[in-house]
């Protein structure tokens, strides 16, 4: 994992597929702590013209899930979820969400984290915990 992470990280990775089709970066995975960004497209509305619910939750899983890789270097799989809407993001084409997330604990079979993201002007707009299990241990 601790290799998945190098590639992972940056605009040209080609190790996450699902960040390729949102086009999200990881901003940082280290420490117990990641951040992530997507740009709004309008692909990623909703049929009210708003970002889907599940297009935030899922900017959420993974911003945990990298925290969750970053403490252990181990792969995990979310456990359970719950998320929290707060706020809908301006649906501006080409703003930026922005999630943070972080390992509240670190156990030796499942992971504890919580997230926020944040809209363009820097207000939450979801917040979210979870739990992550440990399928494999780095090395293993």
């Amino acid at each position: 994992m601790r290799e998945y992470l190098k590639k992972v990280c940056g605009r040209d990775q080609t190790v996450n597929q699902i960040f390729r089709f949102l086009d999200c970066t990881v901003e940082k995975a280290e420490e117990g702590k990641a951040v992530l960004s997507m740009p709004i497209r309008s692909c990623l509305y909703q049929g009210g013209g708003l970002v889907a619910g599940g297009v935030l939750a899922t900017l959420a899983d993974e911003c945990m899930a990298h925290a969750a890789i970053s403490l252990r270097h181990d792969t995990v799989v979310t456990l359970e979820m719950n998320v929290r809407y707060i706020r809908s993001p301006r649906p501006v084409e080409g703003s930026v969400l922005v999630a943070k997330a972080s390992v509240v604990k670190g156990g030796k079979s499942i992971i504890v984290t919580e997230a926020s993201v944040y809209d363009d002007k820097g207000e939450v707009c979801v917040t979210a915990g979870g739990s992550f299990y440990i399928v494999k241990r780095d090395g293993e």
